[in-house]
């Protein structure tokens, strides 16, 4: 019985990610008919996902809304890493989402969303090999319905993110389109260069690279804690009215990726990527306002915990995490300041610890600032200069051989931990519904091998990498 049950969300989820991909103009009229009755008051939820702002429509008075919303974003990804230098054409994602809403009796609003994610070459998944990364990949976003009232607040069940998305993660330095604090969608999967290290010689393109490029171990992303509140899956989701500036909201479910087409690295037509046994559950305040038309305050802190499994796993999940946000900016000059921090620890139960310090993967953590100014210095058109700064560490307690001694002499056994320092400034321009962006970020790795008797172990300098990302974002809205 599970297993039919598994089977038939899987189709359901696939039904509603076709759904998606229609027009609104066939979808609105089909799904949720619009009402005869003459109301300029669509009554759909608030742009925090509340309930419907207005509660005096009754049975009769109810109305329908849909929206086609299409984002179109492509960049330049100029990169050096410390031995040699490309520009790539790489995408930032390409998102169609259809949403809708219906006004029903008794101040109930019921609605849905549905998103897809489309790229070509995404940024965090090309190298210095692999100029078009993943090549193209469709993945659904989100295929969720919900039922709210402004009283009692919002219940949505389906594929989305949990309640703690984004709260790791919060700044008003303008859109996150350029840069925030997940710092490793820039370089996630490009290898590392270590000074003096002849690499491997046998690769099929003859070359030599001062990098081993056959241990997917020895990528940025590894490195690089990134965000780390929030994952993507199937959930049901409780988020309770905005009060006083606070907003609460919960999840829990199982995470879970749904690929509708991959065709590099790992090719196929359908794939999903989840996991089974166990629970996900995070629970996340927020909080948002305007002090005085003088200062804008926002917010927010989760904690989650995390038992699924993937199949297979030799280990268990254990992964407990805390971590939040706090923006502020002063409203007449457009001044910013924001910090975000996460901590995640994870299970003592490992299979195999480290050699040296019999200890299984210490706690991920990281800190996140940025802040500039945002103002209107062209009319109608806002401009957002930012300045950040970004330092992720790692326990990682690993003996594995590919990432320790590929960069360091053979006396090494372990490596203990590593550092991650990333700082960047940047430029957006907005443009009406479009935003030009470009920005420039420095990334430094320091790690700290042990070897017999945890000694430190000198190993070899890793090269720094100079990444430039320039691009433009298009959103466009079909009501």
């Amino acid at each position: 019985m599970a297993a039919i049950i598994h089977k038939l969300v899987r189709i359901l989820a696939f039904a509603a990610m076709a759904v998606a991909v229609l027009p609104a103009a066939v979808l609105g009229p089909v799904l949720f008919p619009a009402n005869a009755a003459e109301d300029d008051d669509e009554g759909g939820p608030d742009e925090d996902g509340g309930a419907a702002k207005d509660e005096g429509k009754g049975k009769d008075e109810s109305t329908s809304s849909w929206e086609l919303t299409i984002k179109l974003n492509r960049a330049l990804l100029v990169w050096d890493d410390g031995q040699g230098t490309q520009v790539y054409s790489v995408n930032n994602s390409y998102d169609v989402a259809v949403e809708g809403s219906q006004q029903l009796d008794q101040n109930w609003t019921a609605g849905t969303t549905l998103s897809l994610e489309t790229n070509f070459a995404k940024a965090e998944s090309v190298d210095q090999l692999h100029r078009e990364g993943d090549g193209f990949v469709a993945e659904v976003e989100e295929a969720t319905v919900n039922i709210a009232r402004s009283k009692w607040g919002t219940i949505t069940v389906g594929h989305a993110d949990s309640s703690s998305s984004d709260v790791d993660n919060i700044n008003l330095a303008g859109p996150d389109e350029l840069a925030n604090a997940a710092v490793e969608d820039w370089i996630q999967d490009f290898y590392l260069r270590a000074t003096g290290f002849a690499g491997d010689a046998g690769l099929a393109d003859g070359r030599r690279h001062a990098f081993n490029a056959g241990s997917d171990a020895l990528r940025w992303g590894d490195y690089i804690p990134g965000t780390l509140a929030d994952e993507t899956g199937r959930y049901i989701t409780y988020v309770a009215p905005k009060l006083m500036g606070f907003e609460a909201a919960a999840s829990v479910g199982q995470p879970e990726e749904i690929l509708l087409a991959k065709t590099e690295r790992a090719p196929g037509e359908f794939l999903f990527t989840d996991r089974t046994g166990g629970l996900y559950a995070d629970v996340a305040l927020r909080y948002s306002a305007d002090w005085e038309k003088t200062f804008r305050i926002k917010s927010g802190i989760a904690v989650w915990r995390d038992t699924t499994e993937e199949a297979g796993a030799e280990e268990p999940t254990e992964d407990t995490g805390i971590g939040g946000s706090i923006a502020v900016m002063h409203i007449p000059s457009g001044l910013n300041i924001a910090a975000s921090y996460s901590f995640e620890g994870h299970t003592d139960r490992c299979a195999e610890p480290g050699e040296v310090s019999g200890k299984c993967r210490g706690p991920d953590r990281y800190l996140y600032v940025k802040g500039g100014i945002v103002r209107d210095w062209i009319e109608g058109s806002r401009t957002a200069l930012y300045g950040e700064y970004y330092k992720g560490w790692r326990e990682e307690n690993e003996s594995n051989e590919s990432l320790t001694l590929a960069f360091n002499d053979e006396t090494a056994e372990e490596l203990k931990h590593s550092v991650v320092t990333v700082w960047g400034v940047g430029v957006t321009q907005q443009i009406s519904s479009a935003e030009l962006y470009a920005g420039y970020r420095h990334y430094d790795l320091d790690v700290d091998l042990i070897g017999p008797g945890d000694r430190p172990v000198r190993g070899r300098h890793v090269e720094d990498m100079h990444v430039v990302k320039a691009g433009l974002k298009i959103r466009l809205h079909l009501p």
